[in-house]
């Protein structure tokens, strides 16, 4: 089975009230960072902690500034923001076994129940583009037009959050 392409990207502007998107920060690294914005709100589980709704405007001017190379996915339905509030309070932090895309998966789910199948980023993304839940795809310091979601398993997730947490 070959690797899902998320084609026609466009260089990203500005969060939209009212939307919400997945996140998938430092593409160039198997697996990347998954993280949501809903409402201007950023929400994130990592090796390092939980961050419930933060300004996504603070953390896109970080990215930017570090140079992160990052794919925004608008979600064509919206989330609703209790359901994400809840679902990252039930988090301290990530550890071994688990992964950023948890939490995500299980918001995601109450827009298509057929969600509970995807196992990894890159198959839930695939699906969510089938379904027209994720219609378009747009970056931050990531010049290219198409990105190639490459497929991974638990070990590289596992060692993304060890080497991860070695760096705190």
């Amino acid at each position: 089975m070959s690797n899902f392409v998320i084609d026609n990207i466009r260089p990203f502007g500005k969060f939209e009230i009212n939307m919400s998107y997945l996140l998938l920060i430092a593409v160039d690294n198997v697996p990347p960072h998954l993280a949501l914005v809903s409402n201007l709100k950023y929400f994130s589980l990592s090796s390092s902690g939980v961050k419930l709704g933060v300004d996504a405007n603070v953390i896109m001017n970080s990215l930017k500034r570090k140079n992160v190379p990052t794919v925004l996915l608008p979600v064509a339905k919206q989330v609703v923001d209790d359901t994400i509030k809840n679902e990252y309070f039930n988090y301290k932090k990530l550890d071994q076994g688990h992964s950023c895309l948890n939490p995500i998966k299980s918001i995601f789910v109450t827009l298509d129940n057929n969600l509970l199948n995807c196992k990894y980023a890159f198959d839930l993304i695939e699906y969510m583009f089938k379904v027209n839940l994720f219609e378009e795809a747009f970056s931050l310091n990531y010049p290219e037009k198409d990105l190639e979601l490459t497929k991974y398993g638990q070990k590289e997730i596992d060692l993304a959050i060890y080497n991860a947490a070695q760096l705190c």
